[in-house]
């Protein structure tokens, strides 16, 4: 069970696109995918600048050439093992997942939506709902993997967490009194980041 959120939704659909024995396929592809994109400008300026992004576009950058690049790298490719992707739902709030079982072409808009970060590119239309990334509720969804393996039948204690997080690694002690409510919300931010 593979599972991304965010930036590490492409490695999660990248890695589950190959057999679990393929490793050094895995690794080439990964590497090639991530250096071909190094290659292109993956956003661009809207005509009308900032302002107009922000209010008329819904994000102040136009990420389409990113967007047709993930939908040229990954169309027509098949999942070979299980896969969850988490997005944030625009209209609800609502954490969703998606999994191998969708589509490509849904999920190759589920990749886009991971990496449509509120605010900074419009969000993607999937269905009749609107998402942009997961990582604006989760770093990583744990809960959606284990219930994914529960549901193929394994027992609670026979799954395996190995999981990779961009979050803060460490926490330092804190000490609440006198702090105004921006320095609690940040150390609030950090507590909900690191767990």
């Amino acid at each position: 069970m593979i599972t991304g959120v965010a930036l590490g939704a492409i490695n999660a659909y990248i890695i589950s696109t190959w057999p679990a024995d393929a490793i050094e396929n895995v690794q080439s592809d990964l590497i090639n995918f991530w250096l071909d994109l190094s290659q292109i400008d993956p956003y661009k300026l809207w005509s009308g600048g900032f302002v107009y992004g922000f209010f008329f576009e819904k994000g102040i950058y136009d990420i389409s050439p990113l967007n047709e690049f993930l939908d040229l790298k990954f169309s027509g490719r098949g999942i070979a093992r299980h896969l969850s992707i988490s997005v944030a739902n625009v209209l609800s709030g609502a954490f969703k997942t998606f999994s191998e079982k969708e589509s490509n072409e849904t999920m190759i808009k589920v990749l886009q939506a991971s990496i449509a970060f509120s605010g900074v590119s419009p969000p993607v239309e999937i269905g009749d709902q609107l998402y942009f990334s997961g990582n604006a509720i989760y770093e990583n969804d744990v809960m959606a993997a284990i219930s994914h393996c529960e549901a193929l039948g394994y027992k609670e204690e026979d799954i395996i967490i190995d999981s990779i997080v961009g979050g803060t690694s460490t926490i330092t002690k804190f000490d609440a009194a006198g702090k105004n409510t921006w320095q609690i919300m940040n150390r609030s931010s950090l507590l909900y980041k690191h767990y």
